[in-house]
């Protein structure tokens, strides 16, 4: 593997070529901001199929798989399905809509897709053994993919009706199939209530869009929620677990220990997502803010350390990801206040807040 030499790219020295535009964040505690995917873009020059990754996991085997990945808009990325996983789609850049087919190629379901603050759906969840494609739109398409491990190719299924890479004359045709009518707004996703701040989605195909965090936003206002969570895995025993939450600036949630690498991805205002070690001390923090703000917008923090997010506007949009607990619960840090001693909270956010402005 080739380190990207640090005299072309100084801020990408952490960086690993592992193959021919796939890169490994090889940082313990990887950040992605503007400046990474600016270098995946002017990686597309030298792609031979135009598409670039960077991986935030380190190995095939994590759990927890993670991807930052460009295409040119020319891209044709073909058909197919995942055995046993959930996949996910978090678009930042470009426009274009996500496809559902049944086995004979007929069109089931339709996503569209924009960045995060447009009319179209920012994130897309893909069912296990759903044939999907995704179709650009825009002259580049950049996104945040998330999915289960380990990496196994023989899970990927193309589908057989599906025109093959390359075959451009057979790839118009079928784009052209698509129906013409297809791109409508998303209907405003179904949800169930579980608790006080707790909605599951409700649909075999979820997506969020603006409509969905406005609808989260009224409703935290109108019950006077410190937080609210819209759990997107339906299930508390599914591996890839998601939720887009919303959290103000005075809830305090006590650290827990992470039994898995997880991920922030900070979609609107700031915080500092701070990772512990056992005893407490602070092995890295990182300031995220939305995605159109320039700076870092996402950060990964290690298994068997504790984090702290540390809201630093009002109120905090952001997607979680993190894979349910294998065998047992994760447990709360031991040195951390409990809720209800609000003065200990006090204590400990001040303390907090000034470590990491130092």
């Amino acid at each position: 593997m080739d380190i990207v030499p640090s005299g072309r790219d100084p801020n990408m020295a952490n960086l690993v070529e592992s193959e021919g535009g796939v890169f490994i964040d090889q940082d313990p505690f990887p950040a992605i901001g503007r400046d990474e995917i600016e270098f995946l873009k002017r990686g597309l020059a030298r792609s031979p199929r135009g598409r670039t990754r960077l991986c935030t996991h380190k190995k095939s085997d994590n759990r927890v798989h993670e991807m930052f990945i460009s295409f040119v808009g020319r891209n044709y990325v073909r058909p197919a399905r995942h055995l046993g996983k959930d996949e996910s789609l978090h678009l930042l850049e470009g426009y274009g809509e996500y496809y559902f087919f049944d086995n004979r190629g007929q069109v089931t379901d339709m996503v569209p897709l924009g960045p995060y603050g447009s009319s179209a759906q920012f994130y897309c969840r893909i069912p296990a053994r759903v044939e999907h494609a995704v179709i650009i739109r825009s002259d580049q398409l950049a996104f945040h993919e998330a999915t289960m491990g380990p990496f196994d190719r023989k899970d990927t299924i193309l589908s057989p009706w599906s025109p093959v890479e390359g075959d451009m004359a057979s790839i118009k045709v079928w784009m052209s199939g698509l129906p013409s009518d297809a791109v409508v707004p998303r209907p405003l996703l179904k949800t169930k209530r579980v608790e006080a701040g707790l909605l599951v989605a409700d649909e075999a195909v979820v997506s969020v869009g603006a409509k969905e965090v406005d609808g989260l936003k009224r409703e935290m206002q109108r019950a006077r929620l410190l937080e609210i969570k819209l759990a997107i895995h339906q299930d508390s025993a599914t591996t890839l677990q998601e939720s887009i939450t919303l959290r103000h600036r005075e809830k305090y949630v006590r650290p827990r220990l992470l039994t898995d690498d997880a991920s922030i991805h900070v979609l609107e205002g700031a915080a500092d997502v701070i990772v512990f070690d056992g005893q407490g001390a602070i092995l890295n923090s990182v300031r995220l803010q939305g995605s159109q703000a320039g700076g870092k917008f996402y950060a990964r923090s290690p298994a068997l350390t504790y984090r702290y997010v540390l809201p630093r506007s009002d109120v905090l949009v952001m997607h979680e990801i993190n894979a349910a607990p294998q065998g047992t619960e994760a447990s709360f840090a031991p040195w951390s206040p409990l809720e209800e001693d609000l003065g200990e909270v006090g204590g400990f956010l001040q303390n907090l807040s000034r470590a990491v402005s130092a």
